[in-house]
């Protein structure tokens, strides 16, 4: 009894971490859950894992619902690594990024960042949306598949 009580205490130890992707070729946010101020801007980076494979490019949905939060710019993350990227926007709400590797044919790699992903509340305090980040295609310098990814989701909560 006291063995499964432990366990039980171990595992919510560790579900209070930050987020952190499991799976070689998954894009995904800094938080799980975030919060921000109606009517304020919360900057939200969006990471890629490559393990120990070097990181060569990626190519990236997100998607939220516009009546919650509005994405008002997207920009370089600071840092060692910064990619050269383009932004699509397939409808409001949706957007396709590409990022892609010019410095280096060994690195980086483990957790890659790849923008920073600028949002303002649109709405109304206790409002929320989904932020699903889901990878069309991602590869390493020599052009060799990551793995599929499964998609990563973070919720963004309206105060």
């Amino acid at each position: 009894m006291k063995l499964s009580r432990l366990l039980f205490v171990i595992t919510l130890l560790f579900t209070w971490q930050k987020a952190a992707a499991q799976f070689e070729g998954d894009v995904f946010f800094d938080e799980t859950d975030i919060t921000v101020t109606a009517g304020e801007q919360v900057t939200v980076p969006a990471l890629f894992f490559s393990g120990a494979t070097a990181f060569g490019g990626v190519e990236f949905e997100i998607s939220f619902d516009p009546a919650v939060i509005d994405l008002i710019d997207i920009v370089s993350p600071t840092g060692d690594f910064s990619g050269v990227f383009s932004v699509h926007q397939n409808n409001n709400g949706n957007y396709a990024i590409v990022v892609s590797n010019q410095n280096s044919l060994a690195g980086p790699i483990g957790s890659v960042p790849l923008v920073n992903l600028v949002f303002e509340a649109v709405s109304v305090a206790g409002e929320s949306t989904q932020l699903q980040a889901t990878v069309r295609d991602s590869v390493d310098p020599n052009l060799v598949r990551f793995p599929p990814s499964a998609g990563f989701t973070s919720t963004v909560t309206v105060e």
